[in-house]
């Protein structure tokens, strides 16, 4: 199953570029973040976030995958879906003999604060409408919050595996109201057909266990295939006899089953 928020930001070119800083040699730590731009609400959350970098070795993945998915959210939570962030600017401040430390700058231009206006269903057929609204609960007027929206279209996307449906798709298209600063979501699904169980395999146990595991599962060949069933960790721990389980799923999208393979070892 796939989930997909596109923000508008994503459907233009990138504006981050990772400035080109290197020093050879010892290793780069960051010793502090400024981020220069922000105003309440977002700059107390950007001053919690930020700690979790600080003090970290630098590198530009790193600090590439902290703007993505740290400092993004942020605004994003919060409906500026067009924030943009500078190159960031770095500043050698101590060179002991072990380590150089650095000052990392950024600067943010969160721009529109977007409104929610709410959203549009398409292809769905297994779930009436009332069904998936009662999962949405954002409401219009309010700040578009976006990383919210995402979580709960992952929420549908379990309804759907429950039944079955492990290899649907949704996708979320934002249509954009500049002028009265709204947005509006499109929401697309992709449901595919219902996938089943194939073979169930257990192997490293004597006849007896495995016929004990196989009662538990009470999971048999040709039964809808509920990709959850085996994402609890607890699901063998009880009557695994203390043995090690390593759980193999196999998809077949050509004949819609998923086979499944236990294997017991000590």
């Amino acid at each position: 199953m796939h989930t997909r928020v596109v923000t508008p930001a994503a459907l233009q070119r990138d504006p981050l570029a990772i400035f080109n800083f290197h020093v050879a040699g010892p290793k780069i730590r960051i010793r502090n973040i400024g981020v220069r731009g922000a105003k309440e609400p977002e700059l107390t959350e950007l001053r919690t976030v930020v700690r979790d970098l600080v003090a970290l070795e630098y590198s530009r993945r790193s600090l590439h995958t902290f703007v993505e998915h740290v400092l993004k959210p942020v605004y994003l939570k919060h409906g500026y879906l067009k924030a943009t962030f500078s190159d960031p600017q770095a500043t050698v401040v101590k060179k002991p003999s072990d380590e150089n430390l650095v000052d990392v700058t950024i600067d943010i231009l969160p721009g529109k604060q977007y409104m929610w206006a709410g959203l549009q269903w398409s292809g769905a057929t297994v779930f009436p409408i009332e069904t998936l609204n009662q999962f949405i609960h954002l409401r219009s007027g309010h700040p578009a919050n976006i990383i919210r929206f995402e979580l709960e279209l992952m929420d549908i996307g379990e309804l759907y595996i429950r039944r079955g449906y492990v290899a649907s798709d949704i996708v979320a298209v934002p249509q954009i109201d500049d002028n009265n600063s709204m947005v509006r979501y499109q929401v697309r699904i992709k449901e595919g057909t219902v996938y089943r169980v194939g073979r169930l395999q257990i192997e490293g146990l004597n006849s007896r266990r495995t016929a004990q595991v196989s009662e538990k599962l009470k999971l048999r060949s040709g039964d809808v295939y509920d990709q959850r069933y085996f994402d609890t960790e607890s699901i063998l721990r009880n009557w695994s006899f203390g043995w090690r389980v390593n759980i193999e799923l196999t998809r077949n999208d050509e004949e819609k089953i998923v086979d499944i393979m236990l294997r017991f070892q000590k």
